[in-house]
């Protein structure tokens, strides 16, 4: 084989082989997690669930706001500190 069918044979085996392989799992991958990042959980959904959802969802932002002050109060007693 002559160097520049050698070099196309490679390039060609890469595709096949790498390059479509990896388009292609992308691409579902891709759809997949579209469809399931927007679905709801399994099951029937009852208005008790519906609302521990909500309350969990309450107390995670309480906690992240919270978290924030106390480093925010933190960093001022370390600033007034020195």
């Amino acid at each position: 084989m002559s160097v520049m069918r050698l070099h196309w044979y490679q390039m060609l085996f890469l595709f096949i082989t790498y390059i479509v392989p990896m388009t292609l799992m992308s691409l579902c991958y891709t759809i997949m997690g579209k469809v399931l990042w927007g679905s709801r959980s399994i099951g029937e959904m009852t208005q008790r669930q519906l609302e521990s959802i909500r309350s969990k969802r309450k107390v995670n932002g309480l906690k992240k706001f919270e978290h924030g002050w106390a480093n925010s109060i933190e960093l001022k007693e370390d600033y007034i500190e020195k």
